[in-house]
């Protein structure tokens, strides 16, 4: 994933060290590399990518790998869900009235 100039791999040690490095330069606290994978998928439901899009970006072979771990409740879609049902109702409430 991470190669030298020649193609060979990189020491993972000195991968996570220049990653710590650049997350102290920008004032960021130590982060796990492994969280960048969380974070890129996480973010990529909360706009509303499709799980199996995320599956084959991420290159789990089944799809309940995928939804059980990178979808925990994301507030930003809670909130849109809450929201579309509200106006689920008002609408249904809108055409009572007017019936």
């Amino acid at each position: 994933m991470f190669p030298t100039g020649v193609g060979t791999p990189l020491r993972e040690a000195h991968v996570l060290a220049a990653f710590h490095a650049a997350l102290e330069q920008a004032g960021l606290p130590r982060y796990r590399l492994h969280d960048l994978r969380h974070t890129y998928a996480t973010r990529l439901f909360a706009h509303g990518r499709h799980p199996r899009e995320v599956q084959d970006l991420l290159g789990h072979s089944r799809i309940e790998m995928t939804l059980n771990v990178y979808t925990a409740s994301i507030p930003e879609r809670l909130r849109e869900a809450a929201e579309t049902l509200a106006d689920m109702f008002a609408d249904a409430a809108d055409t009572a009235a007017e019936g």
